[in-house]
């Protein structure tokens, strides 16, 4: 086997996950009634110039409360998508990080993050290639968000500026200007539907 059929076997081995996910929009033309979207960018800064490959990566779960109060996760959102559809995520100079996109019924959901890739990663050396799972740690950042109906809910930009891992050490901006015109791009089925700023809640992992 040559070296690109590896490359390209591996490749489905991690999942060609991308970082947009309306399958409801993309199947009716329109949201079902009692749906909204959802669209967070998340990543991580540069520290002081230096190559931002000494922060940590942040990976999200998407978890919302079940009758009976407990925690059930919903999504999952990787800190890096393994071989992503639409790499068009990314955040400009200075930043690495995507612009996750989904469909969820409306709602009070959380944003819970675990230090970690969230996907497979392929390692090369001495001409042979591997895959393994990275695992996660937790940290101690957590977030609240509310998904209102027939609108792309926009929570802004989560990034991890100097890897103290605890919500308010997370920076919060408001690009929506930047990502709706990324989001338009990776899926042209957002054009007729209205982009609201509905940030997040900044909470402890203790508050939920």
């Amino acid at each position: 086997m040559t070296r690109i059929a590896i490359i390209i076997c591996l490749i489905f081995i991690t999942g060609c996950t991308s970082t947009s996910s309306i399958p409801l929009l993309q199947k009716y033309g329109s949201l079902p009634e009692g749906y909204g979207i959802v669209a967070v960018a998340t990543g991580r800064n540069e520290v002081s110039g230096i190559s931002f490959s000494n922060l940590s990566f942040v990976s999200y779960h998407v978890m919302k409360k079940n009758p009976v109060g407990e925690l059930e996760r919903v999504k999952f959102l990787p800190a890096e998508p393994g071989a992503p559809k639409y790499p068009l995520g990314n955040l400009g100079k200075g930043k690495y990080g995507f612009l996750h996109i989904f469909e969820l019924p409306v709602g009070e959901y959380f944003l819970i993050g675990e230090e970690g890739r969230g996907s497979s990663v392929v390692v090369a050396g001495g001409g042979a290639f591997g895959v393994f799972d990275e695992g996660f740690s937790a940290t101690g950042i957590a977030f609240k968000f509310d998904v209102k109906p027939a609108q792309v809910n926009y929570l802004g930009e989560i990034l991890n500026v100097d890897d103290n891992l605890v919500t308010s050490s997370m920076q919060l901006s408001n690009l929506l200007t930047r990502d709706k015109a990324t989001a338009l791009k990776m899926s042209k089925e957002l054009s007729g539907i209205p982009f609201e700023f509905t940030p997040v809640k900044p909470l402890t992992r203790n508050a939920m």
